[in-house]
């Protein structure tokens, strides 16, 4: 009896443990992977097709078949918010204008800037894919294209996080 009462007391514990740390994710980090790691290993992100003037335009992909949304703002305008709540509690800054990709696929969007776009991953079907704000910048005198897919050309911020994954 008294084996029985520890194994059933670790169970718990881990049980616990294990709600914790899902609660962690959703309150203190929603945003765990990034846009550079997704695209490395198999997951929804957004490609730079080119820059040039006042455009960027840029690939959002969804290498699997689920539902992956990608929200996305200029010129770091939060005025362009389309609602205070996001689809994805855990994020407090509102909602920006989004396309979602329902399976497998890629959608082609260029937009007109004065310096840059924005564009995050933080709702659909699957959370391990989630990334924040990565800024995609407009370079003047010349395209960005980028065919390593590599955005040190073309997007002088990053991802803005750390890599969870790394």
């Amino acid at each position: 009896m008294k084996k029985l009462v520890i194994m059933v007391a670790i169970a718990l514990a881990v049980s616990v443990g294990s709600i914790s740390a899902a609660s962690a994710y959703t309150t203190t980090n929603p945003t765990y992977s990034t846009n550079d790691y997704n695209r490395n290993h198999g997951g929804p992100h957004v490609d730079l097709l080119g820059s040039d003037g006042h455009t960027v335009t840029l690939a959002f992909v969804n290498p699997n078949n689920y539902s992956v949304c990608f929200e996305y703002r200029t010129d770091g305008d939060t005025s362009q918010k389309i609602a205070a709540t996001n689809f994805n509690s855990a994020i407090t800054d509102g909602l920006y204008p989004f396309l979602c990709l329902s399976t497998a696929g890629t959608q082609v969007k260029t937009f007109t800037v004065a310096h840059y776009v924005e564009a995050r991953s933080v709702f659909g079907a699957e959370r391990d894919w989630d990334f924040t704000w990565t800024t995609f910048s407009v370079r003047r005198g010349g395209d960005c294209q980028d065919s390593a897919r590599s955005f040190s050309r073309c997007d002088g911020h990053g991802d803005g996080h750390g890599d969870r994954h790394s």
